[in-house]
């Protein structure tokens, strides 16, 4: 005889069982991992502490060193300003310092017009010079200043002859600077009470080397005495 087993149908038990026992295990391994990490000395909540230690201590350093960029900066440019400001009163004081050389050399050439150190009275040469002229390595600037000192009671006149002396070729040389003059040579005639100056551009012969230059100064009138000087020319060209 055969027996029959009647057994009810449920689903939705096996299905929930199922889902109660994945949950059960989920928490298993979870609850396992946790207690590994903890056995380790891992914990979350001293980890998350540290992580917002570092990064609390990252937005500092990140701040004291765009402070720190700054400060440099800043620093720059005050020594570049610094540097501007000294540089500006180094050209100031060597200006002041040229136009005070200026206003002693003037003085010193109206001191010799009015009162000489020799006491002397008369018509004399102040100075003779001469310079590098633009360009050219044997073009010079010259320049000649008369003057008549103490008594400028009366105007003197008359003209001046200067000769350059020198080597060309290796024998002596004379040369007129009428000669050497840039331009038209012109007679250097004076006419004054007080004093006078004479400026041009000379050009010295490619072979010439000079050496000493000779002035005359030649009064007009009669009985009237030439002035002479010879200055060397190491003495007067710059």
């Amino acid at each position: 005889m055969t027996r029959l087993v009647v057994r009810p149908h449920r689903p939705y038990r096996n299905a929930i069982i199922w889902t109660v026992m994945t949950v059960l295990a989920a928490a298993a391994i979870a609850g396992a991992f946790e207690f590994g990490r903890r056995r380790a000395g891992f914990d979350a909540l001293e980890a998350g502490r540290l992580q917002q230690q570092q990064a609390d201590e990252i937005r500092r350093l990140t701040e004291a060193n765009r402070e720190l960029r700054e400060r440099i900066a800043l620093l720059e440019r005050s020594s570049e300003i610094d540097r501007e400001a000294r540089e500006r009163v180094q050209r100031e004081l060597a200006e002041m310092q040229d136009e005070a050389l200026g206003l002693q050399e003037e003085l010193a050439f109206y001191r010799g017009i009015v009162s000489p150190e020799n006491g002397q009275a008369g018509l004399r040469v102040q100075s003779f010079s001469v310079a590098r002229g633009p360009g050219e390595d044997r073009l010079y600037r010259y320049r000649l200043v008369l003057i008549q000192a103490v008594k400028h009671d009366r105007r003197v006149s008359g003209k001046v002859e200067v000769k350059l002396t020198g080597m060309q070729g290796g024998e002596p040389r004379t040369l007129s600077l009428q000669e050497l003059l840039v331009g038209e040579g012109k007679e250097l005639a004076y006419s004054f009470r007080y004093f006078q100056d004479f400026e041009g551009l000379l050009r010295l012969p490619e072979d010439f080397t000079p050496e000493s230059v000779d002035i005359a100064v030649l009064p007009s009138g009669r009985g009237a005495e030439p002035l002479m000087q010879t200055l060397k020319w190491t003495d007067i060209a710059g």
